[in-house]
């Protein structure tokens, strides 16, 4: 999964010019992040995400977070902070100037531009 989350978001970096040679291993961690990210959403989407517990009478005194569920913040925040540094979330993007390499329009223009032209 890391090499395949490497392959769809190297190219991407490159072309807005905010990827170099030493980058690569805080892209290489931000790839197995996301690994983690992957399976602890696995987890928390199949309902490991809440401890309920009860009393002897069965009624719940309490909810508490799973670990599954922390690390999960956790990921998501470290993957967050990785993500602005690169510009790959719409306000960072404001604030980075890359040296891209084709003035083409994104795929999103592309899209747009279709999708108002039907």
């Amino acid at each position: 999964m890391s090499l395949e989350k490497w392959n769809e978001l190297v190219p991407q970096l490159i072309e807005l010019g905010v990827m170099t040679n030493v980058d690569v291993e805080t892209i290489a961690r931000y790839c197995t992040m996301h690994e983690q990210f992957l399976r602890t959403l696995a987890e928390v989407r199949a309902g490991r995400d809440i401890f309920i517990i009860k009393d002897a009478n069965g009624k719940v005194k309490y909810i508490q977070a799973t670990p599954w569920a922390t690390m999960l913040t956790k990921v998501s925040g470290m993957m967050l902070r990785v993500e602005q540094e690169f510009g790959l979330t719409s306000s960072s993007r404001s604030g980075i100037i890359g040296k891209a390499t084709t003035p083409e329009k994104s795929k999103l223009q592309e899209f747009l531009a279709r999708r108002t032209k039907a």
